[in-house]
Order: C-alpha cells, then sequence, then structure tokens
C-alpha cells in the first residue's frame, strides 16, 4: 500500500485477496502442467462487477490444463461452468446433513438467476443468466 512498509502478503492481504493471488499462481503452473485437479472454495469473495467476470475467465483458462471445481455464489463466476450442482445443507432433527444434486441442463438458467435475484425469480432475471451465459460462448 502506498505510503506503508513493506509487509508480508499474509499480513496485508484479505482472503479474497489470497484467493485471486492463488488464482494467478495457478493459472501459471498448469500451463506448465503442474496440477490435474484444483479446487476454490469461493474465490469470489469480496467482489462482484466486472471483477467477478475477470475471475471468471480466469478460472475458464485453467480449464484448459486441469480440472476445476469453483464453489460460488456470484453469477459472474458461476456462468462460466461447464457442469453444474447445488449443494443444499438440511437439519433434520438434531443432524445436519449436505447434499449435492447436479442441476440439469435445462435447470442451469434458473438457478443462476437465483444468485442474480435471490428467491424473487422472474422471466427478467433467468432471461439475464441466459444472456450471461451466451457472452461466456458456453452455450449457443
Amino acid at each position: 500500500n502506498k505510503g506503508q512498509e513493506t509487509k508480508s502478503l499474509s499480513k496485508t492481504a484479505s482472503g479474497g485477496e489470497l484467493s485471486r493471488f492463488m488464482l494467478a499462481i495457478k493459472n501459471i503452473f498448469t500451463e506448465i502442467g503442474s496440477s490435474q485437479t484444483l479446487i476454490f472454495d469461493e474465490i469470489d469473495a469480496g467482489i462482484s462487477g466486472e471483477t467477478g467476470n475477470i475471475v471468471g475467465q480466469k478460472l475458464n483458462n485453467i480449464t484448459n490444463f486441469a480440472q476445476v471445481i469453483c464453489i460460488t455464489h456470484l453469477p459472474q463466476v458461476a456462468v462460466f461452468g461447464d457442469h453444474f450442482f447445488l449443494v443444499e445443507k438440511k437439519e433434520i432433527g438434531n443432524n445436519t446433513f449436505s447434499n449435492a444434486t447436479e442441476i440439469k441442463t435445462e435447470d442451469i438458467d434458473f438457478n443462476i438467476s437465483k444468485l442474480i435475484a435471490g428467491n424473487n425469480i422472474t422471466e427478467t432475471s433467468i432471461l439475464q443468466a441466459k444472456q450471461m451465459r451466451l457472452k461466456t460462448g458456453k452455450i449457443e
């Protein structure tokens, strides 16, 4: 930071910044073939808008060299996916269960629209999700 002494990355960067730093490093290493599967857990923390688009593009670039698993709540990142899973946590009695279900092709836009509009799904939010996916080139 301008006007501050140099400090270690771990003391100056937020969790989201560290995740994006790792994304940049992994972009380099996957090009030289050192990784097979990469997992990113909420790499979108603390970002939105165009920064989300850039992170999505970078994750998509890595898929040319490795399998990428990305947990995200940001539609700008999600639209770059090839396969989608909905992970839900449910409480039954005194127990908590997690369940992952693959989202079928016809339900992808609906689920991305939930990231855009929350539970207030409209035709407009579904159309926006579809347009975002079209822009990535993932669908025609």
